[in-house]
């Protein structure tokens, strides 16, 4: 049976060093955050005046794109939501203008951003009233150039070795509705982007192994199951 290995030996004086060497790096890494955050919001207030909510890109030259991912956090207001109850008025308006309730309001007041997506002009102006909508701190990064014929190709092999075996349920996809998705999933949207939902986040799948097993296994999930197979006892 191997040994534990001794720990080496110090004193509560050396202890008490590395105790003020990590302290003025927290204070140091606070500061950092900070200044990083403003510096963050200051850029992309700059390079992106008016984003479009989610991706963004802009060609930085050499292969590169300043990449930006806008959010924007819309909170339920809920003394304006639990007036409604109250109010004949607003209750006729939300059944004139065919607005479903019951698929953008859940449990807790939680707002589903997927059947928010859904609303027309009328709606939104409607239910925006009873949100408090700010927008989240912008995640900006420089990234290399999307690569569409090589993301193409990249699907179709995973296509292709998806037909050779059978499904490894590694990850856990949605095969259905954006709305749908629940935290620790996969989803591939309209683009065939991937995203991952992380806690109310998404994040944007970009690491070129994760995307081709997460193909692969989509594709095996959703493959049409071939006809024949066995023939029943006694049929010819």
């Amino acid at each position: 049976m191997a040994t534990i290995p001794e720990q080496p030996q110090v004193t509560p004086e050396q202890m008490f060093e590395r105790l003020q060497v990590w302290y003025g790096m927290s204070e140091q890494l606070g500061q950092l955050k900070t200044a990083e955050v403003l510096a963050r919001k200051a850029l992309a207030a700059f390079y992106f005046p008016t984003p479009e909510e989610g991706t963004n890109r802009m060609d930085l030259g050499q292969g590169f794109d300043l990449k930006l991912d806008h959010k924007v956090n819309r909170n339920v207001d809920e003394a304006a939501l639990n007036a409604l109850g109250g109010d004949a008025k607003a209750l006729k308006e939300i059944e004139k203008l065919e607005i479903p309730m019951g698929d953008l309001f859940v449990q807790k007041w939680e707002l589903k951003t997927g059947a928010y997506r859904t609303l027309n002009a009328a709606q939104r102006k409607f239910v925006d009233k009873l949100l408090d909508i700010k927008e989240g701190t912008p995640s900006l990064s420089i990234v290399p150039k999307a690569d569409t014929a090589g993301q193409a190709a990249h699907v179709a092999a995973a296509e292709a070795a998806a037909a050779q075996a059978g499904p490894e349920l590694k990850f856990d996809i949605n095969t259905g509705k954006e709305e749908d998705t629940q935290e620790g999933q996969y989803f591939r949207d309209a683009d065939s982007v991937w995203w991952l939902l992380e806690g109310e986040e998404w994040l944007e799948v970009t690491t070129m192994s994760t995307l081709e097993e997460l193909e692969a296994q989509l594709t095996a999930m959703t493959a049409k199951p071939k006809r024949g197979g066995r023939r029943k006892a006694g049929a010819k």
